[in-house]
């Protein structure tokens, strides 16, 4: 599957809470991703960045998992076993590397 980020949502990279304007650069976002790849084993992999309007576009691949649905208790099983702590349902936080999942 492939995926670009979208230049009208959160400054384009998304939301990046230690910033003073709450966007990503587009450094933070290859950033994350590479953290997602770490943390989750995950293979999303930088496919091309294309220029629109003046602005970096970042175009990547990411595996199509197919599955039923997890129930919110295995995904706070699985976050917890990662080192995340639970801030609410549905919100985790992982001290060691800053990141924040929602």
């Amino acid at each position: 599957m492939f995926k670009a980020t979208r230049l009208d949502k959160q400054k384009g990279y998304g939301i990046a809470l230690g910033s003073y304007t709450h966007g990503a650069t587009p450094s933070e976002y290859l950033d994350r991703l590479n953290l997602q790849n770490i943390i989750f084993n995950d293979d999303i992999r930088l496919v091309r960045v294309v220029v629109k309007n003046g602005q970096p576009v970042i175009v990547i691949s990411q595996p199509a998992i197919k599955g039923q649905e997890p129930t919110q208790a295995a995904i706070d099983e699985t976050m917890v076993g990662k080192d995340f702590e639970i801030l609410t349902p549905g919100a985790y936080y992982d001290a060691q590397h800053g990141l924040l999942l929602y």
